[in-house]
């Protein structure tokens, strides 16, 4: 699947994008359809670390140890605190919403 691996920078930006979209739809007061945005976020989110997945993956099977070995150990930090991030946004968004109900 050498197509799927470039694919996470879309996931994760589409992820960050449709959480901030939802916190500021919140903030300007329309409460409507905030769920669906918060899939979408999710969603993302879990895609882009799928497609991260298959990025080292297709190194692997092609035999790119030096990829691996130079991507590998930092790319679980930097998930770790975006998904971190993913989880804060969305978090704030279900509080705003619950308050509101």
């Amino acid at each position: 699947m050498m197509g799927f691996s470039g694919m996470w920078v879309f996931f994760g930006a589409l992820a960050f994008f449709t959480a901030i979209a939802n916190l500021v739809r919140n903030i300007k007061g329309n409460h409507n359809g905030w769920e669906f945005l918060m899939f979408v976020s999710l969603s993302s989110g879990l895609l882009a670390l799928l497609a991260q997945y298959h990025m080292i993956g297709d190194w692997a099977l092609a035999g790119d140890w030096s990829a691996i070995q130079d991507v590998a150990p930092h790319i679980g930090s930097i998930l770790s605190w975006a998904v971190i991030a993913e989880i804060l946004l969305n978090s704030v968004v279900v509080y705003l919403n619950r308050k509101e109900s």
